[in-house]
């Protein structure tokens, strides 16, 4: 029996550990709790919204942009209305805002005011979790202001107060707060569920767009530290510079149901951790636990065996074929090979050490 091993890598000398990226996080899919609701239910829900216009109900204009957004959704496939709302590849930008309402015999002040309200007071009730991509092509500071009133205000006002005690900039509290809104309106989140890995993912989505992280991130682990969101004992700065993360850490993310098979694969990269640098490392944890072990999970719920089913085995290599991301929609994978040999080497390393070391 063949082992696949891997050549290590020697690391270049640096005085300080480089800052961590988490790109692996900025394509991360989410789908909001109102997903499979039928139109006629979401459009009741908006009356509910705290900023919506009191004595106001069905002649709303939002109420309309909402359902005029809702009915060019349902031309497009999809089990629920994030699908859809990818299918349309509305999360690529807002070029379509104006192109559903083109036939609209108003002025295009009117039926755009009228659109964007309806969209805003959708995902203010997380009908769609907007990419981020999207969110900052779309700018709408009213949405992120809104945000703030409508998604635990109480903590956003204990957040502003503490960026005073502590002397923060006005124009960095508001960059802040900006950012913690754009984080809970694209995770579908409350404030006081936010996590370092949310500020992690905000950041990977702007170095992979700018090169840098957008304006606000570090305000906004500051301000999440200041209201006891994060517990975190240190700025954003020296968090990115903590260095390589631990095997469990890595495979934890991916939220492994199977406490056993969890636990093989965290023995299983420690014992390859040494033959590796850090990033074909942190890839190897991330395809092993997350592409393959945690899918798998998700499509055979209480599977406990690494043993699979050919069919088991057969369909999860299909779903392989392609890759779905926020933004992208579906589209096919580049190598889905490479993909297939690393598990394909888990598999034949487990059957070989088995032999030389039972335990």
């Amino acid at each position: 029996m063949t082992v696949m091993t891997t050549t290590p890598t020697e690391r270049p000398a640096r005085r300080q550990p480089r800052l961590v990226r988490h790109d692996e996080l900025a394509a991360r899919h989410r789908v909001g709790p109102v997903d499979h609701l039928p139109a006629s239910e979401i459009l009741a829900m908006l009356p509910s919204l705290p900023i919506w216009p009191p004595n106001v109900a069905h002649s709303s204009p939002k109420l309309r942009g909402a359902r005029v957004i809702l009915d060019w959704l349902l031309t497009y496939p999809g089990k629920g209305w994030q699908e859809r709302w990818l299918a349309a590849d509305a999360d690529h930008g807002t070029d379509w805002v104006d192109e559903i309402v083109a036939d609209d015999p108003r002025v295009p002040e009117v039926k755009r005011g009228a659109t964007i309200g309806g969209l805003n007071c959708l995902l203010l009730c997380r009908v769609v979790l907007p990419s981020y991509k999207f969110l900052t092509a779309y700018n709408a500071c009213l949405l992120f202001r809104h945000a703030q009133q409508v998604f635990q205000p109480e903590l956003f006002a204990r957040m502003r107060q503490a960026a005073l005690d502590c002397g923060m900039q006005l124009r960095h509290t508001r960059e802040g707060l900006a950012t913690i809104a754009k984080m809970v309106v694209h995770t579908g989140r409350d404030v006081d569920q936010l996590t370092a890995e949310d500020i992690y993912e905000y950041r990977a989505h702007g170095i992979s767009r700018q090169g840098q992280a957008p304006v606000g991130t570090y305000a906004a682990w500051d301000l999440l530290r200041g209201a006891g969101v994060l517990a975190e004992d240190h700025g954003l700065g020296e968090a990115l510079r903590l260095g390589p993360r631990p095997t469990i850490e890595l495979v934890d993310r991916h939220q492994i149901q199977c406490r056993p098979i969890r636990d093989v694969l965290v023995r299983y990269l420690e014992e390859r951790r040494p033959r590796l640098d850090y990033g074909s490392f942190n890839s190897l944890a991330g395809r092993l636990s997350g592409t393959f072990w945690a899918d798998i999970e998700r499509h055979h719920p209480g599977i406990d065996t690494l043993d699979l089913p050919p069919e088991v085995a057969e369909a999860w290599k299909q779903r392989m074929l392609f890759v779905a991301s926020p933004g992208k929609g579906v589209r096919p994978r580049k190598n889905p090979f490479e993909l297939f040999i690393r598990v394909r080497a888990f598999y034949l390393d487990i059957a070989q050490w088995a032999l030389e070391d039972p335990s």
